[in-house]
């Protein structure tokens, strides 16, 4: 029947891009020597599974949350799993690569058409711009660009090029757009292209080649009261110096997007929090100097570039933002990891201070804990 169902595939597409691949064609169980193992127990470790039983003879159920461990895929036999494996790499490399470099190709045909040479730059340059953008200020991104538009077409190259790995080119075709949209005055998409632009230079030249970009976008956002958006923008910033071992450049992109996000309208003080508590984590890790080196002088009490001091310091900060938005818990969490790295450090001023705030979080949550006792002693005497 499968090969009676393909070959009609094939009759109607005209296409040798068809194929059958079996499937479930094991037992069900593992087999010996633990050779069937769970595809996705590295991602999906346990399942909770809620069961409903009745009480008595009531019309109540009690609901009991269990963690039950699910082995998946053992109806795939060694078999499947290798076709299904190859099926997906010729799909892959036969199929979807060739579309893709196909679409990317004719993109930058179009794009080439239109903005290269030297008629059509001083087209561009003078009035070749469309009248619609005159009153661009006032009109959204979806009314000024339709799919159609060289912008849309460039934009969506520099998504081809960056999914397909060339960065180089990702990065000019985000830079070309985001002219467009400077232009046009769209700061929320001067503010994308931006990003990205730096994105792909962070991943082709390093992460302080693209830092420019990624604080025209960081500007760009926070005047459009994007703060989440800008604060995205600089995490990509810190991935690519954290993996660069530049853990001083990490911590003050951190410090700098905790203060946007606690002072900027917009912002949450839960996510200035996070990042406050990350940027201290960054003078924990070996190199926490500029450039990757061990620094001794300036903060404080530093072992082998791990600076304890400038540590304390930014949980401090992270337990007084989680205590500003009612997270004691958290709050708690970060004095006492902060309590630790001053003790026996005769730093009196320091304890007596990180002291002082812990014991108004433990007030705070035996405050919280007494409330909740109280509301459900009045609940239960009422029923």
């Amino acid at each position: 029947v499968a090969q009676a169902t393909l070959a009609e595939v094939l009759k109607r597409y005209h296409t040798s891009k068809c194929s059958v691949v079996a499937i479930n064609s094991g037992e069900g169980t593992a087999a010996a020597g633990g050779a069937m193992k769970d595809l996705w127990s590295p991602y999906l470790k346990y399942e909770k599974s809620r069961t409903s039983t009745g009480s008595g003879s009531g019309s109540s159920s009690d609901e009991k949350a269990t963690t039950a461990v699910v082995s998946r895929g053992q109806w795939l036999s060694l078999d499947d799993r290798q076709r299904l494996t190859n099926a997906v790499n010729e799909f892959v490399l036969k199929v979807l690569n060739p579309s893709l470099e196909r679409k990317l190709a004719h993109l930058n045909q179009e794009v080439n058409a239109q903005r290269k040479g030297l008629g059509n730059t001083l087209k561009y340059m003078f009035g070749g711009r469309k009248k619609k953008h005159s009153s661009s200020s006032s009109r959204s991104s979806s009314d000024l660009y339709d799919l159609k538009s060289i912008e849309s077409k460039i934009r969506q190259a520099a998504d081809l090029s960056l999914l397909m790995g060339d960065y180089e080119s990702a990065a000019g075709h985000y830079h070309t757009a985001k002219m467009d949209y400077q232009h046009d005055k769209q700061q929320r998409l001067t503010a994308s292209a931006s990003e990205l632009q730096g994105l792909c230079t962070m991943l082709s030249s390093g992460p302080r080649t693209g830092q420019n970009y990624i604080d025209a976008a960081i500007h760009y956002y926070q005047n459009s009261s994007d703060i989440a958006r800008a604060t995205r923008a600089a995490l990509w910033a810190v991935d690519a110096y954290r993996d660069s071992g530049l853990t001083a450049n990490a911590a003050a992109m951190l410090k700098r997007a905790s203060e946007r996000e606690s002072h900027c309208t917009g912002g949450s003080q839960v996510r200035a929090a996070l990042l406050i508590e990350q940027a201290a984590y960054m003078f924990l890790q070996q190199g926490g100097g500029k450039g990757g080196g061990n620094s001794h002088g300036s903060g404080g009490s530093s072992t082998h570039g791990i600076q304890l001091r400038k540590y304390a310091f930014h949980l401090i900060m992270a337990g007084h933002l989680y205590h500003k938005s009612k997270l004691h818990r958290h709050g708690l969490r970060c004095y006492l990891s902060a309590r630790s790295a001053f003790r026996n450090k005769r730093w009196f001023h320091a304890e007596d201070h990180i002291n002082f705030d812990l014991a108004k979080n433990f007030a705070h949550l035996s405050s919280s804990a007494t409330n909740t006792t109280t509301s459900s002693s009045s609940s239960s005497s009422s029923n």
